[in-house]
């Protein structure tokens, strides 16, 4: 007796455990990853005590909230969609949106490393790291001037400010430049200013000459950020420049 017992108590557990794991299975292929273009790719640096929007695009695309891991201090404040440029409307899939997701910092956020999960009605997309920073450079007055068509060499011109006074003649920043046709293809370009000049110890504006060779569009969105010594990167400023 207490062998059939113990027969049919194991019995039981192997069968509850098959259901548990049919139960996890099942509840795992509800969960959908939902493949999206966080970005443009780029890193996505956040600031204590500021907002960041930041673009995102997918097909039929809609987000709910996002999911920070460690949680506390950034908030989904606000999400549209982007009215695009009748040049960048035919680079589109069919079916995709472009979206703008404003995320708001609290000014006492943990500053350091984290994971984002965007949250829409079909599912979740894969972890996109963030970083929290005390402070960012920005960047404006962006002026792109097309030296070479063929060659597809563009000058571009700007205004920094960086209120941590980290970007000098003698600690130039990093520039990051992408030429972007959204789902087209794009060309990036790494470089150091051609001049520096400082208007103050925060502030000053910037020159620099790129090629974007192997790029073959003619139309393309400019995306230009900067980085500081300490790794700290601008939000981008965005030009639009025509090649034909």
């Amino acid at each position: 007796m207490r062998n059939r017992l113990s027969f049919i108590s194991l019995l039981t557990i192997l069968l509850c455990s098959h259901l548990i794991d049919a139960s996890s299975k099942a509840q795992a292929q509800k969960v959908k990853e939902v493949k999206v273009i966080l970005n443009g790719g780029a890193p996505i640096n956040l600031a204590q005590g500021q907002s960041k929007e930041i673009k995102v695009s997918g097909k039929n695309l809609s987000v709910q909230a996002i999911e920070v891991t460690p949680p506390g201090g950034i908030i989904l404040r606000e999400t549209k969609e982007v009215v695009l440029d009748p040049k960048v409307q035919v680079q589109m899939r069919k079916g995709y949106k472009l979206l703008s997701l404003v995320i708001d910092v609290d000014s006492n956020a943990q500053t350091g490393d984290r994971m984002m999960v965007l949250v829409t009605p079909e599912g979740r997309t894969k972890p996109q790291s963030i970083s929290v920073r005390t402070h960012l450079p920005t960047i404006s007055d962006l002026k792109a001037t097309v030296i070479s068509r063929s060659k597809r060499e563009i000058k571009v011109e700007f205004t920094f400010t960086d209120e941590a006074g980290d970007i000098t003649p003698e600690m130039p920043p990093q520039l990051l430049l992408i030429c972007d046709s959204l789902f087209m293809g794009k060309s990036m370009s790494f470089t150091r200013p051609e001049t520096l000049t400082m208007k103050d110890g925060k502030s000053g504006t910037i020159t620099a000459i790129t090629k974007f060779t192997g790029y073959g569009l003619n139309v393309c969105g400019l995306r230009v950020t900067i980085t500081d010594k300490n790794g700290n990167q601008s939000d981008e400023a965005i030009e639009w420049i025509e090649f034909k």
